[in-house]
């Protein structure tokens, strides 16, 4: 018997690879990837719980499930998400979701909303260039605004003698 694509195949038997694939596929149905693999036990469900005891194929399900996941079922879906965006007869705000996940999941996130408290302010690395020059800009004018000018000719020098 080949060994089933996609499940890892460490210290696992041919009833168990096959045990593996036909839980994944089925649903979680024990009793039934017993029987699809080929378990001989007079009681299927016994073979099935048997089966999942195992640390080996449990850590193999786990693969088997990301995998479907990523291969199987990630076609599906998109097909399904495409299906609705093309659909122009389907309700805007159906649309409208599929939309934000065929975006999201594409890695297009919305920009999240500023912060009200923070003013507007973000962090420096976080600015661009223009804006790093216009935040340097304002902090020259803020300090230039605060500073106090002397004028050293009508200012008045005190001599204080300190003591020693």
């Amino acid at each position: 018997m080949a060994k089933p694509p996609g499940v890892a195949n460490g210290q696992l038997t041919e009833l168990q690879r096959g045990f593996v694939v036909a839980f994944v596929r089925n649903g979680g149905n024990a009793t039934q990837a017993a029987e699809a693999a080929g378990y001989k036990y007079e009681r299927l469900d016994r073979a099935g719980h048997d089966a999942l005891k195992s640390t080996a194929v449990q850590a193999a399900i786990q693969a088997e499930i990301r995998r479907a996941l990523s291969v199987d079922l990630a076609g599906l879906a998109l097909g399904v998400v495409r299906g609705i965006l093309e659909d122009v007869t389907m309700e805007p705000k159906i649309r409208l979701d599929a939309a934000k996940v065929a975006l999201d999941r594409g890695g297009y996130v919305a920009p999240k909303a500023a912060d009200a408290s923070s003013d507007g302010l973000r962090e420096l690395h976080e600015m661009s260039v223009a804006e790093l020059e216009m935040f340097l800009s304002r902090a020259k004018s803020d300090a230039a605004n605060r500073a106090t000018i002397i004028d050293l000719d009508a200012a008045e020098v005190i001599d204080v003698q300190q003591p020693i």
